[in-house]
């Protein structure tokens, strides 16, 4: 009686304390990537390209419940990535049933515009979500290279994207083709933004959006801030002196939200501004702080051979900046 006793003592704080979930979206084993919108309980909305939310769940199926249409990769067991062109309702994400074990579940935003509406997962009955361990965060700050234009996977063909997971960290990609760093210099196109990432980094929506809250940088903190703009400046003609003191302001404003995070200022791929973007490093290195590193891209890629085009660099392409930036960055993670 007494070793029952024991036995059933002990076995009710792994009731009370075990982190089992169901997978609705306020569910606190799901991870969200990325800026999402959590204030509707029922329907979590991520904004920016290359947002994406992780799981690990028990059973042998799992659906996905999306309040509207989207192109999204998913993948199960780490088994490879499948696009989805789906529309709002119950997705089947396992019409063939999974072995009886824990398994995990990413599903990624396919592109720019591409914005979840997360619904909740739905599971087998008496199936549940588990707790997945926390990693370090990288965010990207780019324009259409950072978002993986013109390769075959989109977001997930993009060098930020490929360096996260070679690092095995978490990363958000905060980007969006044609855009600047410096306001007042835009494309025409319906498409492209009408601010630079002076001023959109700082909103919770990516441009194309007619309301513009201001993010919440309490929501959470990287590691380490990959900077890779200055493309579409020069495109558009932003005079040099005028990027360069836009560059230097970005960083104090980025310090102010984040003034333990690692700074990363890439120099353009295509030899743009580097001079002004090295400058403004070292004004802010000299003046406020040492937590920050410029890093010269030149010669990592080659024109005749890693380009689609004058800008964008090819799958290839990504994978060499990849190659190159993993290992930089990797000595500020194990830093502190």
């Amino acid at each position: 009686m007494e070793k029952w006793f024991l036995v059933v003592f002990l076995f009710i704080p792994l009731i009370l304390f075990s982190n089992y979930g169901d997978g609705s979206p306020g569910d606190s084993n799901i991870q969200y990537l990325g800026r999402w919108d959590k204030s509707n309980s029922q329907a979590y909305h991520s904004y920016w390209g290359g947002a994406y939310l992780k799981a690990r769940f028990s059973g042998k199926t799992v659906q996905l419940n999306l309040g509207k249409a989207v192109n999204i990769y998913v993948n199960i067991d780490n088994t490879g990535f499948k696009l989805y062109r789906a529309e709002p309702g119950i997705l089947n994400l396992t019409p063939e049933s999974l072995d009886d074990q824990v398994h995990q579940l990413m599903v990624v935003a396919s592109y720019a515009n591409d914005e979840i509406l997360f619904k909740g997962l739905i599971l087998d009955k008496g199936a549940t979500t588990l707790a997945q361990p926390q990693k370090e965060l990288i965010e990207f700050i780019g324009n259409s290279i950072t978002s993986g234009q013109h390769t075959t996977y989109k977001n997930l063909s993009a060098y930020s994207w490929i360096t996260g997971e070679n690092l095995e960290v978490n990363h958000t990609q905060i980007s969006y083709p044609g855009i600047t760093l410096t306001d007042g210099y835009h494309y025409t196109g319906d498409w492209a933004s009408k601010k630079g990432q002076e001023f959109q980094y700082f909103s919770a929506k990516s441009p194309g959006h007619q309301d513009c809250p201001k993010w919440d940088f309490s929501k959470y903190t990287p590691k380490i801030v990959v900077i890779n703009l200055g493309t579409n400046d020069h495109n558009l003609k932003v005079p040099n002196s005028v990027f360069e003191e836009t560059y230097y302001q970005f960083l104090k404003n980025i310090r102010d939200e984040f003034p333990e995070t690692f700074i990363v200022a890439m120099g353009t791929l295509g030899g743009f501004y580097i001079k002004e973007t090295k400058n403004a490093v070292v004004r802010f290195s000299e003046s406020l702080d040492s937590h920050i590193q410029f890093i010269d891209t030149t010669g990592w890629l080659l024109p005749s051979q890693d380009f689609v085009d004058t800008n964008h660099p090819n799958d290839q392409g990504h994978l060499k900046i990849a190659k190159k930036l993993a290992p930089i960055l990797n000595q500020y993670l194990v830093k502190n």
